[in-house]
């Protein structure tokens, strides 16, 4: 017995409203997500570039430097 039969199978016998319904929001979720492709926008893909761009010339910054950054960002607030 596959996966898909055996899942059939547990769902013919749940007999409660609540778990039926969000197994429903979760199988329903799952095919929104595989029809749902998202398509970026010019400004995206140029930023995306962008970024791609500044790794490969060393433009980055270590998780460190970046908490430095954003700590000196927020006193000047």
């Amino acid at each position: 017995m596959g996966i898909k039969e055996k899942i059939i199978e547990k769902v013919q016998n749940i007999e409660d409203e609540d778990t039926l319904e969000h197994l429903l929001e979760i199988i329903n979720a799952e095919l929104d997500l595989e029809e749902e492709v998202y398509q970026l926008s010019q400004e995206e893909r140029a930023s995306i570039l962008e970024g791609e761009q500044d790794i490969k010339e060393g433009r980055t910054h270590t998780q460190e430097e970046v908490r430095k950054i954003t700590d000196e960002w927020f006193k000047k607030r």
